[in-house]
Formats: structure tokens, C-alpha cells, sequence
């Protein structure tokens, strides 16, 4: 027996070493990151603008175009070359602001004088273009940069945060560990290894392996030991097996969640089309947040769609990922905007409620009004940015929020506030809110969409789409 736990103890120092490691290994991966990203970041932006230096490499590029061969060559480029410097650069900053340059544009020097007019316009017309091009492309590349150095940080910060969870709380296991296994030998569990630790929220989570004498022990009960012996309420995972077998099982339990929600959907395509362009996601993710987004694509039917879902799916992989939401927001934008050769665009609605602290996180991108109701209460928030995908640098809409025991959130699409044949479609939507929002969320999004196509007799010209979540606080026994 003696034998037995001293090996026992050497593959724990073993074990303990190789975790030590790896975990070093991580953070030095996490700050390669976060030291590219940086160096990313402060590389120099080069601003395009049409200064002296600028135009004379246009210009030389005129004079072999259009200049090339003329009688006054040498006197234009030699004697006259920064009287002529000077009216180019004259003629490309109206090219700039205007976007077109004619003959009649030109100073009266200028026409009085070359005898090349028309080739040297179209010329210096063709060489603008062609600098503008370069000059998209080189902030395209910037902005490219800028979503990597992003991406970076973002990853950096994941594995920053791997590289904790590495680390076990040794304190809580020597008093809840002996309390933990003596009260599950009495009903014929037999635990195995043991480890408590604290995810990313602060919040306690234990995996242990285990073996029931007699089988089929739920997790339910082995979660109820738990939460008497740490004084907190544990629950099983969502990955956690339900029960304890006549083999070793592989348990993890987390510590409950203060709040729980609920969501409803309904919709209706616009009139004439089977497909609606709006596409919602509800999903849960680790250390106790809780997302819903709704995203409107640009149209109806099945290219909107397309939209709709790429939003969605983007967004879902980077927070399943564990990237934070503003960086999911910005990386899903930069996307859509280098996405292909067609433009991308969709509006979209997105909140994350924290099911520990009742927090609410609303984001909003050219999307319609979003409702908060409390009580006989109604927040309405509007957005004021433009569709994801439209522009790189787009502030998005951030807005925070606590919320409480019976609060509820309502989402909706462009199609249901244009329905609304009124003067202010957000404020009679939000006036009637209190009273249909009074049955579970599914039945509330429904009496909200037959509500709003109730108020005319006109068929939908737009999806139609409302997304209720209700939210409700547990009670808790510790």
C-alpha cells in the first residue's frame, strides 16, 4: 500500500512538472502574440495626398503619355516645369473634390499654352485613376493589418487565459476534497483523482473521475455532495455525463447560475418570397454568458439569407473560440468588408447576458430598435451606425444594462418597424409592449407579430422578424 502511494505521488510531481511546463509554453506563446500585435499596430500608416512630390511623379508620367514628341516639350519641362507642377497639382485637388476634370477647369495659362490639350487631360485623368487604385489597395492592406494585429491580441488573450486555468486551487482541495470523498464512499461511489479550479469568470469548477459500485449514480446527487461540501451551488455541465457507472466516468461540474433565460421567435418572409432573409442564433457559452443575435442581410429571399447566415456563423465561431464580443463584432465587419469581389451587407442585433452578475451587453449595427421592459416600462435603443460589412472603422452601437428577475428583451428586424404606417413606429411599437409581452416568450413574439400586421391591411414589403428573451433569477439553496 505504502508502494503504491509513493508511485502515486511520483506521477502527481510528474504530472505537476509537465503542466508546469506547458503552461509556460502557453504564456510565452501569448505574449509572441501579444508583442506582434503590437509591432503591427505601431508600424507607420502611410496617408495618401496629393503634394509636390506626388504630383511631379504623375506628371512624369503625363509627360511620357501625353507630352512626349510636342514642339514645346522643353520649354513646358524645363523652363516652365514648376509653374506647370503647380497647375497640375491645381487641377488634380478639383479632380479630388469633383471627381471629374474638363479643359474649361484648367487656368487660362494652361489653355493658352499647351498645345496638347485633350491628350494631356486624358492623361493626367488616366494617372489619377490609376494612383487612385493604388491608393485603395494600399488601405486595404492597412486595414487588413490592423484586423490581423486584432486577431492577435484576441488570440493572445485566449491562451493567456488557458494558461490559468492550468493552475489548480490546491487550498480548496485539501478541506472540500476529504469532506467530498468521504460522503460519496457512503453512497458506494468510489472518486478517483479530484480538481477543483476557477474558469475565466471567477467561478468554481471541479472534474473528477469516479466509479459507482452499483451503477447509474446520478449527477444530479454527486452535484448536490458537492454544493453541501463547498457551500455553493454546483450543477453538472452541459458536457457532463448523467450519470456514474460501473466504470470510471468523467464528471465536471460548474457552479450554477444566478440568472436563466428564455427566447421566442416569429417571422413571416416579405409577400411573394418563402425564404425570409433574417436569421437569429440563441447559444450558450462558457463562464456563464448567454448570446442572441438577429441579423437582417441587405433584400429578401435567399441573397439576404446568405447574408444573414454569414453574420450569424462568423459570430458564432469566434465566440464559441473565446473571443470577447467587441473583438467578434469587429473580426465578423472586417470580414464581410474583404469578403470577395461582391459587397456584403447585413444589419444585425446582438446581446450577451451574464448569467452570474444579470450584466446585459447590447451591440447594434444598422439594425432596427431594440426593447427593454421592465415592468410597465419600456427603454427603447436606437441604432446609429451602419451595416456590418459596409465600412473597416465602424464604431459600433455599446450599450450596458442591469437586469433583473422579469425583465425581458425585445429584437426585431427593419421589416416590422416599416410595417408600422405612423409617425414613430419605435414609440407605438414600445407603448403597446407591456401589454402583449404577458406569456412566455414564444407566445409574446407571436401576439407582437400579429399585432404589428393587424395595424393595416397591406401584405409584408419586408421580412418580418421579432425575437423575444425573457429573463428569470434562480433561487438558490446556499
Amino acid at each position: 500500500m505504502f508502494g503504491r502511494n509513493k508511485q502515486n505521488a511520483q506521477i502527481d510531481l510528474v504530472l505537476e512538472e509537465l503542466t508546469k511546463d506547458t503552461k509556460n509554453k502557453i504564456k510565452e506563446l501569448s505574449f509572441s502574440y501579444e508583442k506582434l500585435s503590437q509591432i503591427l499596430k505601431k508600424m507607420p500608416v502611410i496617408e495618401w495626398k496629393i503634394n509636390e512630390e506626388e504630383a511631379a511623379r504623375i506628371l512624369g508620367r503625363v509627360s511620357m503619355e501625353a507630352c512626349n514628341g510636342c514642339a514645346k516639350f522643353y520649354s513646358c519641362y524645363k523652363k516652365e516645369q514648376n509653374r506647370l507642377l503647380g497647375e497640375v497639382q491645381v487641377m488634380l485637388r478639383r479632380m479630388e473634390k469633383e471627381g471629374v476634370l474638363n479643359i474649361e477647369d484648367s487656368s487660362e495659362y494652361f489653355r493658352n499654352n499647351c498645345i496638347r490639350k485633350k491628350e494631356f487631360m486624358a492623361a493626367l485623368m488616366q494617372s489619377y485613376e490609376i494612383m487612385c487604385v493604388h491608393k485603395m489597395w494600399s488601405n486595404k492592406l492597412m486595414e487588413q493589418r490592423k484586423a490581423m494585429a486584432s486577431q492577435l491580441e484576441e488570440m493572445s488573450g485566449i491562451l493567456f487565459g488557458c494558461s490559468i486555468m492550468l493552475g489548480f486551487d490546491k487550498t480548496k482541495e485539501s478541506k472540500a476534497e476529504k469532506m467530498f470523498r468521504k460522503l460519496l464512499k457512503k453512497e458506494k461511489v468510489q472518486p478517483g483523482p479530484i480538481r477543483f479550479y476557477e474558469n475565466g469568470a471567477k467561478k468554481q469548477e471541479v472534474i473528477l473521475l469516479a466509479v459507482s459500485k452499483q451503477g447509474n449514480y446520478p449527477s444530479e446527487k454527486v452535484a448536490a455532495i458537492l454544493s453541501r461540501c463547498l457551500g455553493k451551488n454546483m450543477i453538472p455541465a452541459d458536457d457532463c455525463r448523467l450519470s456514474v457507472y460501473r466504470r470510471n466516468t468523467l464528471l465536471r461540474f460548474e457552479e450554477d447560475r444566478n440568472y436563466y433565460l428564455l427566447s421566442g421567435m416569429a417571422g413571416v418572409p416579405k409577400a411573394g418570397n418563402c425564404i425570409s432573409g433574417d436569421v437569429f442564433s440563441v447559444m450558450k457559452l462558457k463562464e456563464g454568458r448567454q448570446v442572441c443575435i438577429l441579423a437582417d442581410g441587405m433584400g429578401t429571399g435567399e441573397e439576404a439569407r446568405e447574408e444573414s447566415r454569414c453574420v450569424v456563423e462568423l459570430m458564432e465561431q469566434f465566440l464559441q473560440a473565446g473571443f470577447r464580443e467587441e473583438e467578434t463584432v469587429r473580426l465578423a465587419n472586417s470580414m464581410l468588408t474583404f469578403g470577395g469581389e461582391r459587397n456584403r451587407y447585413a444589419s444585425f442585433d446582438f446581446f450577451s447576458f451574464h448569467l452570474y452578475t444579470g450584466m446585459l451587453k447590447v451591440m447594434k449595427s444598422g439594425s432596427a430598435a431594440t426593447f427593454i421592459i421592465r415592468k410597465d416600462e419600456v427603454d427603447i435603443i436606437e441604432s446609429k451606425t451602419p451595416p456590418a460589412g459596409l465600412l473597416w472603422d465602424t464604431a459600433f452601437d455599446v450599450l450596458y444594462k442591469k437586469l433583473y428577475d422579469g425583465d425581458k428583451i425585445v429584437l426585431i428586424s427593419d421589416g416590422v418597424a416599416d410595417h408600422l404606417e405612423c409617425q414613430n413606429p419605435e414609440k407605438t411599437l414600445a407603448d403597446k409592449l407591456p401589454e402583449l409581452c404577458q406569456g412566455t416568450p414564444q407566445q409574446t413574439a407571436e401576439m407582437v407579430l400579429e399585432w404589428v400586421l393587424g395595424q393595416n391591411a397591406k401584405e409584408p414589403e419586408d421580412d418580418m422578424s421579432v425575437l423575444v428573451t425573457s429573463i428569470w433569477k434562480k433561487k438558490h439553496t446556499y
